[in-house]
């Protein structure tokens, strides 16, 4: 599907099937990639089962951003 061709619907229906497994992967990835000693990011604590999936997802790649913006 094309950006074009993107509607609220499709995109209603790609976040709901997030799902807790691919949040907790994104969650390893982002701390083995971007946490160490100096910067204290845990990306484990955005994790919340009550949440949904793209809501932790959505959290901790804001969180990776403003690393980006602000430098670790």
């Amino acid at each position: 599907m094309t950006y074009k061709e993107r509607t609220p619907e499709s995109i209603k229906t790609e976040l709901e099937s997030y799902t807790q497994d691919g949040a907790n992967q994104l969650e390893k990835f982002l701390t083995g990639w971007m946490t160490n000693e100096h910067n204290g990011r845990n990306f484990k604590s955005i994790l919340d089962p009550k949440s949904p999936p793209h809501e932790q997802m959505r959290l901790m790649l804001g969180h990776a951003y403003d690393w980006f913006r602000y430098g670790n």
